[in-house]
C-alpha cells in the first residue's frame, strides 16, 4: 500500500499539471529546461521537499519578508528562508508567485487543501493542525 503512494508521488512529480507548470514557468524562466538546470531550479525543488516534510503550509514562504510577516508564525529554518530569497531575490511579486506555485504543487502533489489567505491574515495560522505553530510564552 504504502509503495503505491510513494509510485503515486513519483509520477505525479514527473508529471506535473499545466497549472503547476504554468506557475513554474512564471516563477522561474527555464522552469522546465532539461538542458538547463539553475540554482532556483535545485532551491525550488529543495523548498518543495521542506514543506512536504514538514508538513508547513504555502504561507511559510512569506516568513522571510518582514514587511509581510512582522511576526513568526513557524519555526524558521534560515536554509529555507535563503532557498525562498534565491527564488524570489526579496521581490514581492515573485514572493506572491511562489506562494501561489506552492499553494498549486502541494495540491496537485499531495493533494493538500489551499491554503487561502486575505492581506489582513498573512500572519494567521490558517491551517493549526499543520506545521509547527509557536506559542508565546
Amino acid at each position: 500500500m504504502e509503495y503505491s503512494r510513494i509510485f503515486s508521488y513519483r509520477d505525479k512529480i514527473e508529471d506535473l499539471s499545466e497549472s503547476v507548470i504554468r506557475l513554474g514557468k512564471k516563477l522561474i524562466d527555464n522552469y522546465d529546461d532539461d538542458e538547463k538546470f539553475s540554482e532556483k531550479q535545485q532551491c525550488l525543488i529543495n523548498l518543495e521537499q521542506f514543506l512536504i516534510r514538514y508538513d508547513l503550509p504555502s504561507q511559510y514562504v512569506y516568513e522571510g519578508n518582514k514587511k509581510v510577516c512582522k511576526e513568526k508564525t513557524y519555526l524558521v529554518c534560515d536554509e529555507a528562508i535563503d532557498w525562498i530569497n534565491k527564488i524570489t531575490n526579496k521581490n514581492d511579486d515573485k514572493t506572491e508567485d511562489l506562494y501561489q506555485y506552492i499553494n498549486e504543487y502541494l495540491y496537485f502533489i499531495i493533494e493538500r487543501p489551499k491554503t487561502i489567505i486575505t492581506e489582513n491574515s498573512k500572519n494567521n495560522n490558517f491551517r493549526k493542525a499543520f506545521g509547527i505553530f509557536l506559542k508565546k510564552i
